[in-house]
Order: structure tokens, then C-alpha cells, then sequence
């Protein structure tokens, strides 16, 4: 087998997910979220640009 044939693997992405995981669970178990706008109002269509969908953004608050 050829030295550049199959994928390459990092060896640090299982310990990378985990950690971005745990500090993102962490931000929301100390923090409310809350909208800036009625979440009724809120337009979840998709804006179509071509071959892919780009999602609206949104305004959040995050409160301690």
C-alpha cells in the first residue's frame, strides 16, 4: 500500500470533540437562553443560495 493511499486520522480529534463537547454543556448548564425576539416571530425557512442552505441567524441573550 502506498504511503499517501487511505485516510489520514489525527490522533487528538476524539480528545478535540470531547473537550468542545464538554465546554459547550458546561456554558449551557450555567446559563439561560433566552430570545431577543418573540420566538413566534422567528423565520426558520431557509435562505436558498444556490446548492447549499444557509440558515438565518439568530439573536440569543445569555443569562447567568
Amino acid at each position: 500500500m502506498a504511503f499517501s493511499a487511505g485516510k489520514w486520522i489525527c490522533v487528538g480529534e476524539g480528545l478535540a470533540c470531547m473537550e468542545l463537547f464538554l465546554f459547550l454543556t458546561t456554558i449551557l448548564q450555567k446559563f439561560a437562553l433566552k430570545f431577543v425576539v418573540d420566538p413566534k416571530d422567528i423565520d426558520t425557512t431557509p435562505a436558498a443560495s444556490g446548492l447549499v442552505s444557509v440558515p438565518p441567524s439568530y439573536e440569543l441573550c445569555f443569562i447567568p
